[in-house]
């Protein structure tokens, strides 16, 4: 009984010792920053702006430098000119490499923001284990995705997600739920108004 009281003790210091991270911002980038603060963040990150990709409310630039790793693409979604969510997409060394990316990710970002609900999902004839991951991932028959939530001050909550998409990508998304629900009605009322 003593040895649980000192397990439980030294859990509840560790975490008032090492407070978990709120989910605030995206590459020091605090949601509901203006655009010209994404295109200046975006700039300083070593991104190039591709024009392409890029179209009102979302601006795209390659070779986003995250850590030490340079992101494919990375997005930059705008609502009313502010910050709410930023996805960026990693390649492996090789695609035989993408769950090991994957996984080193949820590492990196635990170790900010603490543990995040993991699932892994196959459908048949695909499982776990049977060395046809990759292939199970790139016919959309299995899902490796990852997400974390904080609450904030205000009681809302913001969300990271970590997935490996159907080109053997690993999304990685950060979203301000609040400026991410204004978006997603404006999208649905401009939808609604052409029936």
């Amino acid at each position: 009984m003593k040895t649980l009281f000192t397990a439980l003790a030294l859990c509840f210091v560790s975490l008032l010792a090492f407070p978990q991270k709120k989910i605030d911002s995206f590459l020091g980038l605090k949601f509901g920053s203006s655009k010209e603060d994404v295109i200046a963040v975006a700039k300083a990150k070593g991104g190039v702006y591709n024009a392409k990709l890029s179209k009102p409310g979302m601006l795209f630039y390659d070779n986003v430098k995250i850590g030490q790793r340079t992101t494919y693409s990375t997005a930059f979604s705008l609502h009313e000119g502010k910050f709410y969510q930023g996805t960026a997409f990693f390649e492996a060394s090789s695609e035989s490499r993408i769950i090991d990316l994957y996984e080193t990710l949820i590492e990196e970002i635990t170790g900010v923001y603490g543990e995040g609900d993991s699932y892994r999902n196959f459908d048949y004839p695909f499982e776990e284990g049977d060395g046809l991951e990759l292939t199970a991932i790139e016919l959309e028959k299995a899902t490796f995705s990852t997400y974390w939530k904080t609450k904030l001050d205000n009681g809302q909550e913001n969300y990271i997600s970590l997935e490996i998409t159907d080109k053997l990508l690993v999304k990685m998304v950060y979203q301000d739920s609040e400026l991410t629900d204004k978006a997603i009605e404006k999208r649905k009322a401009a939808n609604m108004s052409d029936l």
